[in-house]
């Protein structure tokens, strides 16, 4: 198997398991609130523009358009890194528990999670998409796809983040203020 092919799979895993770890009804559901901004919306295109660039790397490897790796299993190492960021997900979101919705919105009795990875980053779900998106570029082998791959999901998740943490101000205030103070956004010590 290639490690384009892998990398369907692992996307196959990750939409599977994102099925799983919804904890109740409104973090299952996927209606936005108006906090949202459309960045959902905007996630999913990502994930389909994401798949579609995957299935391109085919045909621009093929003509030996942007081949990344003269060494093809150095693509196998996108693979790892897609299974890390997984794992990352699958940690936040059994963190959160019920707080980990698909739109951005304020469950009732929410409270601030700082623990887990939490306790160092504000967004290890993210992150672990984020890993998840960057390691697939780097296993379709074509630096095009892994720019393009890169492009889209961090355009996409930087308005997610600015979104999400502005409704969080708005809800929890100086206590969400301090917990900004303590932690980074998705990597610590960078950003």
């Amino acid at each position: 198997m290639t490690p384009t092919i892998i990398a369907f799979v692992i996307i196959i895993a990750y939409f599977s398991a994102e099925s799983f770890l919804r904890y109740g009804e409104e973090a299952k559901s996927i209606i936005p609130a108006e906090s949202d901004k459309k960045s959902t919306s905007y996630i999913i295109r990502a994930f389909q523009l994401n798949i579609l660039c995957l299935f391109a790397s085919f045909l621009l490897n093929h003509y030996k358009l942007g081949t990344l790796f003269s060494q093809s299993f150095l693509a196998f190492f996108g693979n790892a890194f897609m299974i890390i960021g997984l794992m990352i997900r699958i940690i936040a979101t059994g963190t959160l528990r019920e707080y980990y919705t698909r739109t951005l919105k304020i469950i009732t009795h929410q409270k601030i999670v700082d623990k887990g990875l939490y306790r160092y980053i504000r967004h290890p779900g993210y992150a672990g998409v984020i890993l998840l998106w960057s390691g697939a570029g780097w296993a379709s082998n074509n630096y095009w796809i892994l720019l393009l791959i890169l492009l889209i999901t961090l355009v996409t998740y930087h308005y997610r983040i600015r979104n999400e943490e502005q409704m969080l101000l708005n809800a929890f205030g100086e206590d969400y203020v301090k917990y900004q103070k303590r932690t980074w956004r998705l990597l610590p010590y960078i950003y």
